[in-house]
């Protein structure tokens, strides 16, 4: 393409003397149009879209840097006896008209760079109804989990397909909120609602 822009004698004989040079700068443009292109690609864009898929109480969470399986174990109240203050303190119950709830489920790292965070890929939320309000864990993060029972915050560190049996998510929502609308939403996605 260079050849045909050339225009005078003296562009032409610089054209003829670089010879092979310029062809082999001539691929390695062609070579960046190619990456450019695959880049940008509808295909490409489309694989990084991060999403959530449920199947019953079976939730797989697909997100650029990992995969995620995930089975709901339950979801409600939780007495007091089975969470403790997270700064160590004596356990407190929540202000007037709330109570706490919690979304436990066991959940394994499938694809990605061993030991992520689950919370890097995946936020729980216990809505209210369809249309909110929602209430995220860090409504509760005055509790954590009493007991064997992971916050969501400590499921890290595992190898690919080692499972964390029991993690637990903690709410402090309303009293007429029951955590049976849960809804889990990929790091750059849309919410999948899951109800019980």
């Amino acid at each position: 393409m260079r050849r045909a822009r050339a225009t005078t004698p003296l562009a032409a004989l610089v054209l003829v003397l670089a010879g092979c040079a310029g062809t082999q700068q001539g691929s390695a443009d062609a070579s960046r149009v190619d990456v450019a292109v695959t880049t940008e690609s509808p295909r490409a864009g489309e694989e990084l879209v991060p999403t959530v898929e449920v199947d019953g109480d079976a939730i797989l969470v697909d997100v650029p840097d990992a995969t995620w399986q995930l089975t709901l174990l339950d979801a409600g109240p939780v007495d007091l006896d089975d969470v403790a203050m997270f700064d160590g303190s004596a356990t407190e119950a929540p202000s007037d008209g709330t109570h706490v709830v919690w979304v436990c489920m066991d959940a394994t790292q499938l694809r990605g760079e061993s030991g992520q965070w689950l919370s890097d890929a995946v936020r729980v939320e216990v809505w209210a109804t369809d249309d909110g309000p929602r209430y995220d864990d860090l409504s509760g993060f005055d509790y954590e989990p009493a007991g064997r029972a992971l916050d969501v915050y400590e499921a890290s560190g595992n190898a690919l397909n080692e499972p964390y049996e029991r993690v637990c998510p903690i709410f402090v929502v309303p009293d007429d909120v029951d955590a049976s609308t849960i809804a889990f939403v990929p790091n750059g996605g849309e919410p999948v609602v899951l109800e019980r």
